[in-house]
């Protein structure tokens, strides 16, 4: 995987990846809340939840839940959609 970030704005994260999938499955595993849930972090999909607002300016929101108990949310404002 190949990522980069971006110099002059460092809340920019591009990631470049190449899967041996169908482009629609591939789309559906990062845009389907519960797909997202079921791959996300280490703790697995009992401990996930996700939250996708799939819409320019919609929301894109993980939470997991580790043994212990504590959260660890992740939220960020989707800002360009391109299938």
């Amino acid at each position: 995987m190949k990522v980069q970030v971006a110099r002059e704005d460092a809340q920019k994260l591009v990631m470049t990846r190449q899967y041996q999938a169908p482009r629609s499955l591939v789309w559906r595993v990062w845009t389907a809340p519960e797909h997202v849930a079921a791959w996300w972090g280490p703790f697995g999909p009992e401990q996930t939840a996700a939250e996708i607002d799939l819409r320019v300016g919609g929301v894109f929101f993980v939470s997991m839940t580790a043994p212990d108990g504590s959260s660890h949310p992740s939220k960020g404002v989707i800002k360009q959609i391109i299938p």
